[in-house]
């Protein structure tokens, strides 16, 4: 359908422009802070976030599912492992209002989350997916229903 395809591409640029900007710079600028800051781990997460989550907008790009779902994933859970960290850093360390507002910066990643789970949902859909997925069935079908030759006997 036409629809399927416009709003695939649509999805595609904006998923292209919110991982570039999320992604490849808040993110890697966010997770050189913490290296440099003294929170190894959570920089470090920032980082394989950054990079499995471009990877999963790469592979998804390509009309791919499960690749970038599972990329999709881990990717996500790097980054709110740094949210949780940093929302568990004490109040007499560093003053709350502080850690909201640098949590606050991390947030926009979740919109290129939500944009590869709808990517992902249309490469789903698409025409040829649903097409190729039916033929598979129907061969499934046919193969279970098929008539037994004379030499074979069910066991």
């Amino acid at each position: 359908m036409i629809y399927t395809k416009t709003a695939r591409n649509v999805t595609l640029v904006l998923t292209i422009a919110a991982a570039v900007i999320c992604c490849v710079v808040l993110n890697l600028l966010g997770g050189y802070a913490f290296v440099i800051n003294g929170y190894e781990k959570c920089g470090y997460a920032l980082f394989a976030s950054s990079a499995l989550l471009v990877c999963a907008v790469v592979f998804a790009a390509f009309r791919k599912v499960i690749i970038p779902m599972l990329l999709n994933i881990a990717g996500s859970a790097f980054y709110i492992y740094t949210l949780a960290v940093i929302g568990a850093i004490p109040n007499t360390k560093i003053p709350k209002e502080n850690t909201e507002a640098l949590m606050a910066k991390h947030y926009p990643t979740i919109a290129v989350t939500v944009l590869i789970v709808l990517l992902v949902f249309f490469n789903f859909m698409n025409d040829e997916a649903v097409k190729k997925r039916a033929e598979k069935r129907k061969a499934k079908k046919l193969a279970a229903e098929r008539q037994l030759n004379e030499d074979e006997k069910i066991v």
